[in-house]
């Protein structure tokens, strides 16, 4: 199949021109591509993620249409404003996780590398990736950040268990989410291109939060991981509150195993994705699909009814991926956006994008 150069293009600039970026460059944030309209959120908050995934899959679509120009006068004023994040009160340099419509400055002191931030974090790695690595902004702020998050978030449990915090209102939170174990998988997935010396240390990382996000998985009765998971009171990789104790057929541990098998062929992570793949069939499988679970620490199931979209465009097609072959969508040549949709790396030819499916 092949992209043509015509695709998107009307409506992607007419977005982009008039609707994205007002006269007043004002961020929108909602978009409705058969209206025709963008408006920003009711909360007034953005969240930065969500522009840095405007930016760089707005960038590829551009150039897979060959509209340079159009990146260049309408998108490049979104990039540089995602650049202007300010330092927290701990000069992390970690991005906060909300910033407000309409300029760069941000509307909470919560830091974290989990929801609401971990987009936005994958995003820089993966547009330097995306762009055949010659984006050097977005390398410069991926490798700032994540020496940002090794000093003020990343922590080791007493047994050795390395985890990451978040950081709320001038403290540190011990606790680590789901949403967190994607962080082992983009360490991992950056380390070849990482400062000189670092690659062994960021492949390490890497390994050492899959074992943790494993164990946070084999430390409840159904073998599922739970939403979050704390390291304190005595307590490792373990939910001790009841809202947290659930588990919704999330995809980041599996992704996590996958870029770790890929970059080591360790065959562990694939033993560990055939135990979460018994887990599921064990204990999510139900008539017409699989629901997601209210607490994984029960003796039995109490289903939420609820199969997460994520689930099918996510979980399984890591779980997919791990146990096919390298050749089949290989990291070299294709990206997975935050939510598992490919992107090809950007190709010398500009003119059409050519899309091998097998």
């Amino acid at each position: 199949m092949y992209i043509p150069t015509q695709w998107l293009r009307g409506s992607f600039k007419y977005l982009v021109t008039n609707k994205l970026l007002t006269q007043r460059q004002e961020r929108r944030v909602v978009v409705k591509m058969k209206e025709k309209l963008a408006k920003g959120n009711p909360s007034a908050s953005d969240r930065a993620q969500e522009l840095e995934q405007l930016k760089r899959t707005g960038k590829r679509i551009a150039e897979m249409c060959m509209h340079y120009a159009l990146y260049i006068s309408g998108l490049k004023d979104l990039a540089n404003s995602s650049h202007s994040w300010r330092r927290d009160s701990t000069d992390s340099g970690a991005s906060t996780v909300l910033e407000q419509v309409a300029r760069a400055a941000f509307a909470t002191d919560h830091v974290s590398v989990g929801g609401l931030g971990d987009s936005f974090y994958e995003y820089l790695l993966k547009a330097w990736l995306m762009s055949d690595k010659t984006d050097l902004e977005a390398k410069k702020m991926y490798f700032d950040a994540v020496q940002a998050i090794e000093a003020h978030l990343i922590r080791k449990s007493s047994t050795g268990l390395t985890y990451i915090a978040e950081w709320k209102g001038g403290l540190l939170e011990h606790k680590m989410g789901h949403l967190t174990c994607f962080a082992g998988g983009m360490f991992a997935l950056g380390a070849d291109d990482a400062p000189t010396g670092l690659t062994q240390h960021y492949l390490q990382l890497g390994a050492e939060i899959a074992r943790t996000c494993y164990e946070s998985y084999n430390r409840t009765y159904m073998k599922l991981g739970p939403e979050a998971f704390r390291f304190d009171g005595g307590v490792e990789a373990i939910a001790t509150r009841q809202n947290e104790k659930y588990y919704i057929l999330r995809p980041e541990v599996v992704e996590t195993y996958m870029y770790m098998w890929r970059l080591t062929h360790d065959p562990k992570y694939r033993k560990w994705a055939w135990e979460a793949v018994e887990a599921l069939e064990n204990h999510c499988r139900v008539n017409g699909g699989y629901s997601g679970l209210r607490d994984v620490y029960l003796r039995h199931e109490s289903y939420d009814d609820v199969q997460q979209s994520f689930f099918l465009a996510e979980t399984l097609k890591y779980l997919y991926l791990i146990f096919s072959d390298d050749d089949l969508l290989p990291l070299e040549h294709w990206i997975f956006n935050t939510e598992a949709h490919l992107l090809p790396v950007l190709c010398t030819n500009k003119k059409e994008v050519e899309v091998n499916e097998k």
